[in-house]
C-alpha cells in the first residue's frame, strides 16, 4: 500500500485558555492546562522524532482553540494550500485571515474546492456529509469529518463503529465515481479517538487508551510495513480534539 509522505507539520503552541476550548459536550473532568501543555509537547517531540521537520506557532490566549491548527488550511501540494473559515467564531482568531465569502461546507463551498484543486492541479474531490449521517441515524451532530475517521495509508480509511462512521462509511462505499478510481478499503474501529490517526509514512500515531482500535490497527499496519506509536492525548480530547487537529502535515 502506498504510504502518505510527510516532511514537515505545522502546529501551534497551547493557549493558557484552553480549557475554554469549543466542546460539544462538558468533560466529566476540566480540562488540567498543564497538563495538556505537556501532552502536546509530546505530540511535537514524536513528530521530531519520525523525522518531521515541526514548525510551531505560538498560542494565542485570545484563541482557546488555537493549539487546532488543522481546522485553519488544506494543503493541495507542494506550493499551494486552501485557507479555510472555521465554523466556531473564536476559532477564527487564527493567525490566517480567511476569505470573506468563505461559508460553513455546503454545496457551493465544495463547488469552490473541486474549482481551486483543479486550477491548482490537485487531486479530484470527493463529497460526504457527516451532517446527512447523522441525520439518517437519528445520532447527535459531530464536530467534523475526521472526528470519525482518518487514513492509515493512501488507499485505507479507520472508520469509527458508531452511527455516524457507519453512515460515511456507506457514502463512501457508493460513490461510483471513488469506485470507479479504485475504492478505498474501510476498517471500522470500535473507539472513535482510535480512528483518528497520524500517517507519516511508515509511522502511525494512535491516540493512547483505545485497546479495541490497537488490536485491529496493529495487525494492518504490521502487513503493511507500517510501525504504530500510541500517544496519549486525553487533556486534548477533553476539547473533542484528536491526533489529526493539532498540526498541518505536508510534503515539500
Amino acid at each position: 500500500m502506498p504510504t502518505i509522505n510527510v516532511t514537515h507539520a505545522l502546529c501551534r503552541g497551547l493557549a493558557s485558555t484552553f480549557e475554554e476550548a469549543l466542546q460539544l459536550e462538558p468533560p466529566p473532568e476540566p480540562i488540567n492546562v498543564v497538563k495538556a501543555r505537556a501532552q502536546h509537547d509530546d505530540y511535537t517531540a514524536l513528530l521530531r522524532q519520525l523525522g518531521v521537520e515541526v514548525l510551531e506557532l505560538p498560542g494565542d490566549d485570545a484563541c482557546p482553540d488555537c493549539v487546532f491548527i488543522e481546522d485553519t488550511a488544506l494543503v493541495i501540494n507542494q506550493g499551494q494550500a486552501v485557507i479555510t473559515r472555521p465554523g466556531g467564531a473564536t476559532k477564527r482568531l487564527h493567525p490566517c485571515r480567511h476569505p470573506p465569502a468563505a461559508r460553513r461546507t455546503n454545496d457551493a463551498a465544495v463547488a469552490q474546492l473541486r474549482e481551486l484543486l483543479a486550477a491548482a492541479g490537485g487531486p479530484p474531490v470527493y463529497s460526504f456529509s457527516v451532517t446527512a449521517a447523522a441525520a439518517a441515524a437519528g445520532a447527535p451532530a459531530t464536530l467534523h469529518f475526521k472526528s470519525v475517521l482518518s487514513a492509515l495509508d493512501a488507499r485505507t480509511l479507520l472508520v469509527a463503529d458508531n452511527a455516524v462512521g457507519r453512515g460515511l462509511a456507506e457514502q463512501i462505499s457508493a460513490d461510483p465515481a471513488l469506485a470507479a478510481a479504485g475504492g478505498l478499503q474501510l476498517v471500522l474501529v470500535p473507539e472513535a479517538l482510535g480512528a483518528n490517526v497520524l500517517s507519516v509514512g511508515r509511522h502511525v500515531v494512535m491516540q493512547e487508551g483505545c485497546p479495541g482500535a490497537e488490536a485491529l490497527v496493529r495487525p494492518l499496519c504490521a502487513a503493511r510495513g507500517l510501525q504504530l506509536y500510541l500517544l496519549g492525548m486525553g487533556e486534548l480530547a477533553k476539547a473533542d480534539g484528536a491526533l489529526t487537529c493539532c498540526s498541518i502535515l505536508f510534503a515539500r
